[in-house]
């Protein structure tokens, strides 16, 4: 018996799609936490295992020094071709060719987008995003907590209420944990505003990857009127090298003085008063 996640699947197969939410839909309601159990004839365990650690990995789990590696390729193809694989057909084809670039992220944000086999919802600003909890479990640490620990134990509907959390930052986060990608354009209108309530958001839900990601564009993002907010934002939310970044553009003495005319300067008094030190002693330097 091997235990799989029902959305990572069908995220990756239609044949999957179609076997595990079509007929789970008229059985059971997908709100519940109900195991499903499929037997599987005539196919190989060794090639079925290899097709999951494909799915979840995106890697050929064959090794060339395997002495059964030809009969696990063409066990696999077999199983591909079953299962609607494209992509691991033809690196089980050309196992000592080129390998055809991942379509896993695509796959993933496809079925985010699609809203099939959703099991859980969030309440953003009085919005709404449809996601799968194993998918976010297996990125963010404080989801898994969340949503595979007292809820999964309660088995009861799944609906988040997320409090003090800007909704089109949110869905943007549930857009990366699937894509992989930062999902702002840099001619978006208001880049930096997104930009800083995305980084809120990766560090609450502890997504490194999204948090450096953002820091790093806001990096290139400092103004003379972003400079004193940003920093605000550094502070408290431990980005040393973002911190660094406002300082080197506030050492100069035209970026301090504009800097100091802006409303993020009251933001940073207001929020952020141990940093008010660093500003003065670079004001008294200038005097």
């Amino acid at each position: 018996m091997v235990a799989a996640h029902r959305c990572v699947l069908a995220a990756r197969s239609t044949v999957f799609k179609a076997s595990l939410f079509d007929p789970i839909k008229e059985r059971t309601s997908l709100t519940t936490t109900a195991t499903i159990v499929q037997q599987v004839d005539d196919m190989d365990a060794s090639a079925f295992k290899a097709l999951l650690g494909f799915i979840y990995g995106d890697l050929l789990l064959v090794s060339a020094d395997d002495d059964n590696e030809g009969v696990l390729l063409r066990q696999l193809l077999v199983v591909v071709h079953r299962y609607d694989l494209p992509r691991l057909r033809e690196m089980c084809e050309n196992k000592l060719g080129e390998v055809p670039s991942s379509d896993m992220q695509q796959n993933f944000t496809d079925l985010l987008q699609s809203r099939e086999g959703t099991d859980v919802v969030f309440e953003v600003g009085g919005e709404t995003f449809a996601a799968h909890r194993c998918i976010l479990a297996a990125r963010s640490t404080v989801f898994r907590a969340l949503l595979l620990g007292p809820m999964k134990k309660e088995g009861t509907s799944t609906v988040v209420h997320v409090d003090d959390m800007d909704a089109t930052a949110f869905e943007a986060m549930l857009g990366f944990i699937c894509g992989e990608s930062l999902p702002v354009p840099a001619d978006h209108e208001n880049e930096g505003v997104m930009l800083q309530h995305l980084l809120v958001a990766a560090d609450r839900y502890d997504v490194p990857r999204l948090r450096l990601l953002c820091e790093k564009k806001l990096c290139e993002n400092i103004c003379v009127s972003t400079a004193m907010t940003i920093l605000a934002l550094a502070e408290q939310h431990g980005c040393n090298g973002l911190k660094k970044a406002c300082y080197d553009f506030l050492r100069f003495r035209d970026n301090l003085r504009e800097a100091l005319a802006t409303d993020g300067f009251d933001h940073l008094c207001r929020s952020c008063p141990t940093v008010m030190k660093d500003v003065i002693l670079a004001m008294l330097q200038f005097s």
